[in-house]
């Protein structure tokens, strides 16, 4: 996905308010997220769980050729 600038995202410095936007996101809603690389991303995301637990993952297509990146509830907060 395209590179985010500053002006792009939300950046909310409360980690709870952080999850509070990322749990409110639905299947096929834009995000950036934190690649790797230490870039943010734009994405789609393509999974979510219909049930919030400890082990649930969400699923982005991070770019045009359909990779995706998945990440586990711990990071919902600091990388989405």
């Amino acid at each position: 996905g395209d590179a985010a600038s500053e002006g792009d995202m939300i950046t909310p410095s409360d980690p709870e308010e952080s999850l509070r936007l990322v749990v409110s996101l639905k299947l096929h809603d834009f995000a950036f997220v934190l690649r790797c690389n230490g870039t943010w991303t734009y994405a789609i995301v393509a999974d979510f769980p219909v049930k919030r637990h400890e082990y649930a993952r969400m699923q982005f297509v991070v770019d045009a050729r359909g990779r995706t990146k998945t990440l586990d509830l711990q990071f919902w907060s600091t990388h989405v």
